[in-house]
């Protein structure tokens, strides 16, 4: 898990896990199962299957990356 966010994930953690009750659990899968539906019915409206121009590769664009690359020392270079 990426340590950015480990403190956060620890905390709902520890939050659910005191809850004891049914109907506290009951109440948390709702809650997560309405989240998930209003994602789904976002992505449902606003996806498309068209690639975006910044998922796009230019092949102009890569000479030019290149081009540049070459006057950045060595060790710099990723």
């Amino acid at each position: 898990m990426a340590p950015k966010y480990v403190g956060t994930a620890f905390g709902f953690s520890n939050t659910l896990t005191s809850t004891e009750s049914v109907s506290k659990w009951n109440l948390v899968f709702h809650v997560v199962a309405g989240l998930q539906v209003v994602g789904i019915l976002i992505f449902i409206t606003f996806a498309t299957s068209e690639p975006q121009a910044w998922a796009t590769i230019d092949e102009d664009n890569d000479e030019e990356e290149e081009n540049d690359r070459k006057d950045v020392p060595h060790q710099l270079r990723a």
